[in-house]
């Protein structure tokens, strides 16, 4: 192997060593609220000394954070997603806008529907952009499995009953 190779080799490696792992980490959560209507939270955790941004958006500036949902038959998606943290909103002189990001975490909600006596799978993708102080990741994403069934609807009498 000649030595020029070995160089760019070396130096390729130490490139992608030194390239930092996503300082953004995501779960995801299914919560019922009693009245047929399923909540699900997802839940950032954003490394120090990162930023991520919120759901902006942002036309000519950083990539928001967007989520999408694939068609499913059996789910009814209730409004849009919400940003449940509050973001904090600053000038950004180099997009000659005002941003918003989240520090340390951050969680969005979406509100949905699943058809009576069902039970499946939503799926969604998350996309989003993490920056420091000196410079920005090239922007991530993740896909969820959601496992989802019809939530319990609660009756008159306070007793619950299959939605």
């Amino acid at each position: 192997m000649n030595l020029s190779l070995l160089k760019k080799i070396v130096c390729l490696s130490a490139l992608l060593l030194a390239a930092p792992a996503d300082p953004v980490s995501w779960s995801v959560a299914v919560a019922e609220s009693g009245d047929g209507i399923s909540r699900i939270v997802f839940k950032a955790r954003i490394a120090e000394p990162w930023h991520m941004y919120d759901m902006g958006p942002y036309d000519g500036g950083p990539n928001a954070t967007a989520f999408t949902f694939e068609p499913n038959a059996d789910v009814t998606l209730l409004g849009g997603i919400e940003q449940l943290s509050k973001p904090v909103r600053v000038y950004d002189s180099l997009f000659a806008m005002e941003i918003g990001y989240f520090e340390k975490s951050a969680e969005f909600v979406q509100k949905v529907r699943v058809a009576p006596g069902r039970e499946t799978t939503l799926k969604a993708v998350v996309e989003w952009m993490a920056c420091d102080d000196e410079s920005c990741l090239p922007p991530a994403d993740r896909t969820f499995s959601i496992p989802l069934k019809a939530a319990a609807v609660q009756t008159a009498a306070g007793g619950a009953s299959a939605a």
